[in-house]
């Protein structure tokens, strides 16, 4: 256990520049939640932003959509 916070302090220190990142799973507004769920299944995502125009708008999560 004192080894996984350890290395959790670790993960949870660094600079986000140093992350592996992936290229985010990004949505329209106008698409439906049906639409965006697939896609966020596909994908292996929690999450989706939504952008309109080339600008953050929203994000919708796995919990948004179990809670509602």
């Amino acid at each position: 256990m004192a080894l996984e916070r350890a290395k959790l302090k670790d993960f949870v220190g660094r600079s986000l520049s140093t992350l592996e990142l992936v290229e985010p799973t990004v949505v329209s507004p106008d698409q439906s939640l049906e639409a965006v769920v697939a896609t966020m299944r596909g994908r292996g995502d929690s999450c989706a932003l939504i952008a309109e125009g080339g600008q953050p708008r929203g994000i919708v999560t796995e919990r948004d959509v179990l809670c509602r």
